[in-house]
């Protein structure tokens, strides 16, 4: 059953209203791996959510400050997904899923501007982390007609023109075309006041501007009034690339996710997912990956647990192989590749081919922040 916990339930609740600034996770470090024990929610506002998993059940409770046990490690999770979507968000409430006995069996957060609820549960001995998105209402028929083509198109033939974005923004009216203006200003000088109306705009209308975008990609980035990066699981985009392309036309910059795989030795019965080679070769070949001049690809590799040790076999230079293989690298004006542990042989086959033509590359696997967006 669901119940609201209330302040006086648990103590230094109502601290926690305001902005997520991070989330961190806590890993009980093993001989042979390592366990996500703890979660801890920190909020602007003061005071952190603190989930744990103690004996297999669920613990909540509200702390000032966070301190990591010395055989623990910490490391922040708030630009990783699931919880990409929600850092950032003001905090609207938070509830908990009990068991028929009452006892916590989980605890589901919401913000504000969002209908995604985020859940943290246990199972056994380790927390599990799930993000829903409830059903949408059927989405208003998008205006069209042969002038708002045209923009979009003249939009696509000249990115970095402002000026067929503000025709449209005209034509658009209200708080969607006053979005492109505000973003257009913020792209040349900083101000502090638009910025603050961008992400009111944003809050509580972003979801809504997605469109069919919400069921097919993990995020999005709205830059200079429109989705110009997304960030796709790659067995989806494999699957269902038209339909991401129709949804985000304008859309430059594709970050490629959801290539990690983990096998348990000795292996179960073949299925019928595919393994992240596979979803490589198929993405490659697709005609809409053209459409792309920023790509990023996040964590391809493949673990399998031994009894005694973990084999991991990364796919970085297999990316990189592909893109050059394919022509695509040759259109890029920037390339990541991170998280996928890319070797010497797959940087010179990079280097070889060519990456004077780039902006921006990222091509390792630690210092600092990857880019979610390029």
């Amino acid at each position: 059953m669901w119940h609201d916990l209330g302040v006086a339930e648990l103590p230094g609740l109502d601290e926690l209203g305001g902005v997520l600034r991070a989330v961190a996770a806590l890993e009980l470090v093993h001989p042979y791996g390592s366990e996500v024990r703890t979660l801890a929610f920190d909020f602007a506002a003061g005071g952190t959510l603190i989930a744990t998993v103690e004996n297999g059940d669920l613990e909540l409770r509200v702390e000032p400050q966070l301190v990591a046990p010395a055989d623990q490690r910490v490391h922040d999770v708030g630009s990783l997904w699931p919880w990409r979507a929600f850092v950032g968000r003001r905090f609207q409430r938070w509830s908990v899923v009990r068991t028929g006995r009452g006892e916590v069996a989980a605890i589901q957060l919401r913000f504000v501007g969002t209908e995604v609820v985020a859940e943290v549960g246990s199972y056994g001995p380790v927390l599990y982390v799930a993000v829903f998105t409830p059903a949408l209402p059927p989405l208003a028929p998008a205006e069209s007609g042969a002038r708002d083509a045209e923009l979009l198109a003249a939009i696509r033939a000249a990115p970095d023109d402002d000026t067929p974005r503000l025709v449209w923004a005209d034509l658009a009216g209200g708080e969607r075309g006053e979005l492109v203006a505000v973003q257009c200003r913020l792209a040349h000088a900083e101000d502090p006041v638009l910025r603050a109306r961008e992400r009111d705009l944003l809050d509580r209308h972003g979801d809504t501007w997605a469109g069919e975008l919400r069921g097919l990609a993990r995020g999005w980035e709205f830059r200079r009034g429109f989705i110009e990066a997304i960030e796709v699981d790659a067995s989806t985009f494999v699957i269902r690339a038209d339909a991401v392309v129709a949804a985000a036309p304008l859309a430059r910059s594709l970050t490629v996710m959801g290539l990690r795989r983990y096998v348990i030795h000795p292996e179960p019965a073949e299925t019928d997912e595919l393994r992240p080679l596979e979803i490589l070769d198929r993405l490659f070949e697709l005609p809409e990956l053209a459409r792309f001049d920023r790509l990023a690809f996040h964590d391809a590799e493949t673990a399998a647990a031994h009894p005694m040790h973990v084999e991991l076999e990364a796919h970085g230079d297999a990316i990189a192989a592909r893109l050059v293989r394919s022509g695509v690298l040759a259109h890029l004006r920037a390339l990541a590749i991170v998280g996928s542990h890319l070797t010497a042989a797959g940087l010179q086959a990079l280097a070889t081919s060519g990456l004077a033509h780039l902006e921006r590359v990222w091509l390792r696997d630690e210092d600092g922040e990857p880019p979610r967006f390029l």
